[in-house]
């Protein structure tokens, strides 16, 4: 081992149970300042709102690091590893931007779900998307629990459903009064 490996094992140990409480808590804010630079370096909406393909990185990002602070596995490995799966998202991610046909591979693609007011119920079963989960997706989104009313339903690729909803003609109602009195129009939308 040289002088480096020597001073940087001394300060953030071995690893397992050899690790005292002090060595856990520095490798704990390193790896919190290392996560944070990756994050924001490669990675910009990982935590927003994100495909599948982002929370995959994100998950195993945390598994990495989670055992990288209190257990044995190499400390400067973990983050070397982690560095380059962040770089390898980038790549996917680029590619996926400027090929057409490579983003649905790894972003996956998008699914019709009602159409003209008609639920597709192919596209439900290939989403695995019950009734009743369109249903609830409707009251959140556009408040209502007519199909009618919508044009489009959408699952999109990071698992929401968007809605388009027909544009209605407003009602006009008119009443008139007899005897000369005066005559009332309504615009209902």
């Amino acid at each position: 081992m040289n002088e480096i490996e020597e001073a940087i094992e001394q300060v953030l140990g071995k690893g397992g149970s050899d690790l005292g409480l002090g060595q856990i808590l520095i490798r704990a804010v390193i790896i919190y300042l290392v996560a944070l630079i990756i994050i924001r370096l490669g990675k910009k909406r990982l935590l927003g709102r994100s495909s599948v393909f982002d929370v995959i990185l994100g998950v195993i990002i945390g598994s990495m690091f989670s055992r990288t602070i209190h257990s044995d596995v190499p400390f400067l490995g973990s983050i070397l590893a982690t560095t380059v799966l962040v770089l390898l998202h980038g790549i996917f991610s680029s590619l996926a931007f400027r090929i057409k046909s490579f983003g649905p591979l790894v972003k996956g693609h998008a699914g019709e779900l009602v159409m003209d007011g008609e639920i597709k119920w192919d596209a439900m079963r290939k989403h695995d998307m019950s009734q009743k989960d369109l249903e609830e997706a409707m009251r959140l989104q556009i408040n209502s629990m007519d199909l009618s009313a919508v044009e489009s339903a959408t699952l999109e690729r990071n698992g929401n459903i968007s809605f388009i909803t027909k544009s209605r003609e407003p009602r006009i109602i008119e009443i008139e009064v007899k005897e000369g009195v005066q005559r009332i129009r309504l615009e209902i939308s």
